[in-house]
């Protein structure tokens, strides 16, 4: 079995305590996520995977299943020069697809990505069939929705900065003053 590894330097981790990537918060929303679910599967579709996560003295280990199809920015570019401009539009309709079914698991699992982005969407080509399936990746800067114990409601998140990477950023992250609510509702 091929997997990949993410290896952090325990030095740096414990060094650099404001960093956007939480190992620790990682770790917790792979193994949430890939919880069983109710039909007794091992883990969820559209959304990577996650074998074990292990530590020796120099570096922290996160291992998870290898999708050797590469990330979904370098496949655009392949079929850009394959179909000369564009391709099918099933293929986009089908990415688009699968990154959203990935966006209601972790929000099923009351996890929100915060780098969602072409680089954090891998490809995975079946051999035999030649399906793709597009599933997304990076963990890294994941956090878990807090929910109110009295109503079993998803709790406001109190407005964190900025997370993930600049360009692929919800124009709300810019907008709201500190302490205040993300989901913020307009009333008249």
């Amino acid at each position: 079995v091929r997997v990949c590894v993410k290896m952090m330097r325990i030095s740096h981790i414990t060094s650099n305590t404001g960093a956007l990537e939480n190992p620790v918060q990682e770790i917790a929303s792979l193994i949430h996520v890939n919880k069983t679910d109710y039909d007794g599967q091992r883990g969820r579709p559209h959304v990577t995977g996650f074998e074990e996560a292990v530590q020796d003295s120099t570096y922290l280990y996160i291992i998870s299943p290898l999708y050797a199809g590469g990330d979904l920015i370098s496949y655009l570019f392949q079929q850009r020069e394959k179909y000369q401009a564009g391709f099918p539009e099933a293929y986009a309709l089908r990415m688009i697809s699968h990154i959203g079914k990935a966006m209601e698991l972790m929000y099923e699992s009351q996890i929100v990505h915060r780098d969602l982005k072409l680089e954090n969407t891998v490809v995975l080509v079946d051999p035999d069939t030649g399906t793709h399936t597009y599933i997304v990746i990076d963990m890294g800067q994941a956090v878990r929705i807090p929910v109110d114990p009295s109503t079993g409601q998803l709790s406001l998140v109190q407005y964190p900065g900025a997370f993930g990477t600049t360009r692929y950023m919800a124009p709300e992250v810019f907008l709201p003053e500190p302490g205040a609510p993300l989901d913020l509702v307009q009333t008249e």
